[in-house]
């Protein structure tokens, strides 16, 4: 029996964006209808806790939310568990790397509903573009402190769980971001764990990713491998497909995300026909 709903947000939940509505409502028909019939759901994400009260008063019900790949736990609104990137070291890689293999934005998040970012190789004309498509976002336009001098103060003072350097949306974005991780793992592979996310790089504290907080988190509260599902669209969602055998792989994710994902749907709600088969098998 499927006792837990695993999901990741941005391209799975949230997929297609509702930027008036947050999600479709065929998905959160689906959410409301597991959860009174007995299942718990669990949002996993990249994200700060934005967009969690979002899909709370969306679905109705409160739901944890492990946030920044697995960085923190979330439950009614506090924070029950957390490894943050060390302050020190944070502000030496930043430090190291903040202007190498062309990155042009960076950006940090806290366990708030607020992120810092700063430009670097980016002219006027395109902070200004990226600025803008964030206040046009409506429900979900981020909260976005910038400028380098807030951001290394929020390096040297504040408890953040994730960094995440972006490389551009040209066709060589890819690559640069791939030399990047290189480059960082060969400098802090026993210090960061480092993901790649295609045109960024997404660094946390070591030994936390989705996949290892699930598998915690269902632990300890008493989940079976065999009761859970998991879904996602990113290759920070590989992790997830590693640890359980009921994985889920969104249409629209990369190929090489789909490759190690048990299932493809084109929805979330359409995950509710494969609970009713694997409960008749």
């Amino acid at each position: 029996m499927i006792k837990l709903l695993a999901l990741d947000l941005d391209g799975t939940l949230l997929y297609p964006k509702r930027k008036l509505t947050i999600m479709i409502h065929k998905n959160t028909k689906f959410l409301r209808s597991f959860v009174k019939n007995g299942g718990k759901v669990i949002l996993v994400s990249g994200r700060n806790p934005m967009m969690q009260s979002k899909v709370e008063k969306k679905i109705g019900m409160k739901v944890p939310f492990l946030g920044c790949n697995g960085s923190f736990l979330m439950e009614n609104g506090e924070v029950v568990e957390g490894s943050p990137i060390p302050n020190e070291l944070g502000l030496e890689l930043y430090l190291k790397m903040r202007k190498k293999f062309g990155i042009l934005t960076w950006l940090l998040l806290d366990s708030t509903n607020e992120m810092h970012m700063v430009f670097h190789n980016v002219n006027k004309l395109t902070m200004f573009a990226v600025k803008m498509v964030n206040r046009l976002s409506m429900r979900y336009k981020e909260h976005i402190t910038y400028g380098e001098k807030e951001f290394l103060k929020a390096l040297k003072e504040k408890t953040y769980y994730k960094l995440m350097p972006v490389f551009g949306i040209d066709k060589k974005a890819k690559e640069r971001a791939l030399q990047a991780l290189l480059a960082v793992n060969d400098l802090y592979s026993d210090k960061l764990f480092v993901c790649n996310s295609n045109n960024a790089l997404e660094i946390s504290a070591l030994g936390k990713n989705k996949g290892v907080a699930l598998l915690k988190y269902c632990k300890d509260n008493g989940f079976k491998n065999d009761e859970v599902i998991v879904a996602g669209d990113s290759g920070n969602d590989i992790f997830m497909f590693q640890k359980f055998e009921n994985s889920f792989a969104m249409a629209n994710a990369p190929a090489y995300v789909k490759e190690n994902a048990k299932y493809v749907v084109k929805r979330v709600y359409e995950i509710e026909k494969y609970i009713r088969k694997l409960e008749n098998s």
